[in-house]
């Protein structure tokens, strides 16, 4: 009887390896599942990233693309800039054109300078220029020194001239006049007579001779 017990007992024992196994292939199992969550998530992001950097890249290739609205937008950019070019071209043109015609109306002058009148009065000496004439000639200048020489204690000397009003242009006769004035106030500083002696002044004007183009010298 006692050997049938046994038997029983022998019958219902439980291995040890059989639990350790079954840990074993528990914890691997866990393990696995874990990794495939870990992979899963990471799947999901990745393919997230790669899908807005697609995006990203699709749309700056649409903006890229020229559409028939960008090209008509940059014709007319392109239509401006030529129209402006243009404006800038015909400015240049222009000014060109007038500085052109000062040179032209300065060598008239020097060449039509050749002939001047002088006409002198007591304590009054006045010189006719020809058209656009600035300069002084060499028999002007004598006239100018003889004249100074009378007044050899003069206090004060104006050097007087008037507009033109038969002139093209206002602005180009002024310093045309000017030039005349100061030509003169040169030849009087070379006689010795100090700059404060001197005064140059436009006054209203006035034909001498049936001329406009004058230059008085009055001394005071």
């Amino acid at each position: 009887m006692s050997d049938r017990r046994q038997d029983d007992m022998a019958a219902q024992a439980w291995p040890g390896y059989v639990d350790i196994l079954s840990a074993t292939v528990i914890m691997f199992v866990f393990f696995v599942m874990v990794i495939v969550v870990v992979l899963y998530l990471y799947t999901i992001k990745f393919t997230s990233t790669v899908q807005q950097q697609a995006e990203k890249r699709i749309q700056e290739t649409i903006e890229q693309i020229e559409t028939p609205e960008n090209l008509e937008i940059q014709k007319s950019n392109k239509v401006k800039e030529i129209s402006d070019l243009e404006k800038q071209k015909q400015t240049v043109k222009e000014e060109v054109q007038a500085l052109e015609k000062e040179v032209e109306q300065l060598s008239a002058g020097l060449e039509a300078g050749r002939k001047q009148k002088v006409i002198v009065n007591e304590k009054t000496i006045t010189i006719l220029f020809t058209d656009n004439a600035i300069s002084l000639t060499n028999d002007t200048i004598n006239e100018i020194v003889k004249f100074l020489a009378l007044y050899p204690n003069a206090s004060n000397i104006d050097i007087l001239a008037g507009d033109n009003p038969l002139a093209v242009t206002q602005s180009s006769e002024r310093k045309t006049i000017l030039a005349r004035m100061l030509n003169v106030r040169n030849i009087v500083l070379d006689k010795d007579f100090r700059p404060d002696q001197i005064t140059i002044n436009y006054v209203e004007p006035e034909q001498v001779e049936s001329s406009y183009n004058w230059v008085k010298m009055v001394i005071r």
